[in-house]
């Protein structure tokens, strides 16, 4: 397991603050599969090497509808590439997504560079998906109700 051993230098760009990390790396093939709900979209590019990302802030609905916040990066290796992510990925799109997923220590859920595509209709319509977002998301949902 000792070749599994990530260790290095993390600095935060923007602050300059640093740490140290030591990881175990276990690949172990699991995959997350959800539709989601794009709420957010931002596209960067370093201007020292040139890489580039996209993340995107949405909504996403567990297997039973129940709705969670989801991470979701890119890292196109091209500029046709991000411009095809970018017209894909509107906010307010539905689609579903699939790929490795991550839960960093703060507890967030992420997806890095899922597949997406558009949410068969057979499963439901946007128009359904969208009622669910709405109605699953509503923080006023536990109310006393009367004995009866």
């Amino acid at each position: 397991m000792e070749e599994n051993i990530i260790r290095g230098i993390i600095t935060e760009c923007e602050t300059g603050e640093s740490w140290s990390v030591e990881h175990c790396l276990l690949v172990t093939g699991a995959e997350l599969s959800t539709i989601v709900r794009v709420l957010k979209v931002e596209s960067y590019e370093n201007p020292e090497d040139g890489s580039m990302q996209i993340s995107l802030d949405c909504q996403a609905l567990d297997s039973i509808g129940s709705v969670f916040n989801l991470d979701v990066s890119f890292s196109p290796k091209t500029v046709s590439e991000r411009d095809q992510i970018l017209r894909d990925l509107k906010v307010d799109s539905i689609l579903l997504m699939h790929g490795r997923y991550l839960i960093p220590p703060d507890g967030s859920i992420a997806l890095a560079g899922p597949a997406y595509r558009p949410v068969d209709p057979a499963i439901a319509s946007e128009d359904q998906i969208r009622e669910v977002f709405r109605l699953n998301s509503r923080t006023d949902r536990k109310k006393p109700v009367g004995r009866g």
